[in-house]
């Protein structure tokens, strides 16, 4: 039966009659040992409650306490006080430098000039360049290589061996722009589709 429609003489009876059973029923009394027990229920709630609070409180104090401790005995551990040095007495290692088999000019000899730095000069801000990622193993495999080439020249006939077993380096592939075409919506009919 819809809200608009007018209720009938028969309807309102029945309505009338299931409101005063309702009344009938909600008029009774709980008995007394319902309510003793609910009242119980309800007291053990508050007491419980009352020691979860007490229970975290002790908790957070307990915490507390704890972190003052570990930052107490952090800063104690990282105060300057003078600590004990060991001195090696060990005789001097010479290090054997394979001898080089080019010879170099002679460089001639000037004394040196301390490059000093006036302030700083303002720059151009660099123009936009795309991010570079490089793995870092290989950026660790560049860093050895050129710690062990201080010392020593490259071995060009490594290098020809390693050509030949890689191969001719394979040319990047560059991914074209994707072409989406245009998206068109219809516009929502707005009487609501009636």
């Amino acid at each position: 039966m819809s809200r608009t429609e007018r209720m009938t003489e028969l309807d309102e009876r029945l309505v009338a009659a299931a409101e005063a059973d309702l009344q009938q029923l909600l008029s009774i009394d709980p008995s007394p040992e319902f309510a003793a027990r609910v009242r119980s229920r309800i007291d053990e709630n508050r007491q419980s409650r009352a020691s979860n609070r007490w229970g975290w409180i002790g908790l957070a104090v307990a915490a507390a306490a704890t972190v003052i401790l570990v930052a107490a005995l952090r800063t104690d551990q990282s105060s300057p006080t003078t600590q004990p040095v060991e001195i090696a007495d060990r005789a001097d290692m010479t290090l054997k430098v394979p001898p080089v088999e080019h010879n170099p000019s002679p460089l001639p000899t000037a004394p040196h000039q301390v490059a000093t730095r006036r302030g700083s000069t303002p720059t151009a801000a660099p123009p936009a360049s795309p991010e570079v990622i490089i793995d870092p193993a290989m950026t660790d495999a560049i860093r050895r290589m050129a710690m062990s080439l201080r010392n020593t020249q490259p071995d060009a006939a490594a290098a020809e061996q390693l050509q030949i077993e890689m191969g001719e380096p394979v040319p990047l592939t560059i991914a074209e722009p994707l072409n989406v075409p245009e998206l068109v919506l219809k516009p929502a009919d707005q009487n609501g589709g009636n």
